[in-house]
């Protein structure tokens, strides 16, 4: 059977409370593969079924049946660890302990890289980021939003977005902070950030941007994009082509999905990150936590209603997400 860790004794064990406690404390891994009965339970809460994307913490409890495969990743050195059928284990920092039945542990396929934890994971929701959900023409609005992207592949950066037909539209950027930093007026919905331009963008910084239409449209709503060095835009890039490799030998593989979020989060490059969850969505359906980091995508690129459609079709499949107030 699967170790409960009882009231502290003698010998120092963990009190019910304190177990409690260290299983919702900050992260320090992600189940990657979640096949056949595989189940989860966090501190004191009831077991439940896990999937893809769920969050481990120290003193998290695993456990698979007759036909379960658990695949985790540890954020701090990236390795792999997994429970076969019939196993058991309780998460610490740094691996799996308590195992029971068959378990493996293999070494990080990036050479150790130290993710930090998903910052989409950390959104919070609240009732006021839905506010304008139900604003006229908002899905359109909407859809304009999720047609921008950055490309940072590029050095200087390339900003596109939707043609909505307007002259001139104005592009805007703004430090990490949010304070406006540079401001340019152009005619055609795509900018090519100048090589000498009186601001110069610094690789692997964060800033924010958006775009303003002459009477004050939002036509890209404000988000954050994060420079790369060339040295991880070839890693990236290596990453994609190792996700589209896995992807084209086993179609809705979650183990490489679970391993471009992880990529594109650390980096947070959110439009990449948004087009993989949406794909995911197509592939596993049936996952809560493609929907509840959809959710908190669209919110961090400004589309409270795809958020809220996202939200719905999580709390249908079973997730557990309140929205406070």
């Amino acid at each position: 059977s699967f170790a409960t860790i009882s009231g502290a004794g003698p010998n120092g064990a963990l009190a019910q409370d304190d177990s409690d406690a260290l299983a919702k404390q900050k992260p320090v891994a992600i189940v990657a593969g979640a096949i056949g009965d595989v189940q989860i339970q966090v501190g004191n809460d009831d077991w439940r079924k896990a999937y893809a994307l769920d969050l481990i913490s120290p003193m998290t409890q695993l456990k698979t049946g007759n036909d379960g495969q658990l695949i985790i990743v540890y954020l701090y050195d990236d390795h792999r660890e997994s429970l076969g059928p019939n196993s058991t284990g309780k998460s610490d920092y740094r691996g799996l302990t308590n195992t029971s039945g068959k378990y493996r542990k293999e070494p990080s396929r990036s050479g150790g890289l130290e993710y930090s934890v998903p910052y989409i994971t950390k959104v919070k929701l609240y009732q006021g980021l839905f506010t304008n959900a139900s604003a006229p023409n908002e899905m359109k609005k909407e859809l304009d939003f999720m047609s921008a992207y950055v490309d940072v592949v590029r050095f200087p950066p390339i900003f596109h977005w939707r043609n909505a037909g307007l002259n001139p539209y104005r592009m805007q950027i703004f430090d990490e902070k949010k304070q406006f930093i540079y401001g340019k007026a152009v005619s055609q919905p795509v900018y090519n950030f100048p090589a000498r331009a009186p601001f110069q963008l610094t690789k692997s910084g964060t800033y924010y941007w958006q775009v303003i239409g002459p009477q004050d449209q939002i036509i890209v709503a404000q988000y954050a994009f994060r420079l790369l060095t060339k040295v991880l835009v070839k890693w990236v890039a290596q990453q994609e082509r190792d996700f589209a490799a896995a992807q084209a030998k086993q179609p809705g593989d979650t183990i490489s999905f679970t391993e471009m979020f992880l990529v594109y989060n650390h980096f947070k490059t959110l439009d990449k990150g948004i087009h993989l969850l949406q794909n995911w969505a197509k592939l596993e359906p049936t996952n809560p936590n493609v929907f509840r980091y959809l959710c908190r995508a669209y919110i961090l690129k400004g589309c409270p209603l795809l958020a809220q459609q996202a939200l719905q079709q999580e709390i249908k499949l079973g997730g557990n997400d309140p929205v406070g107030p």
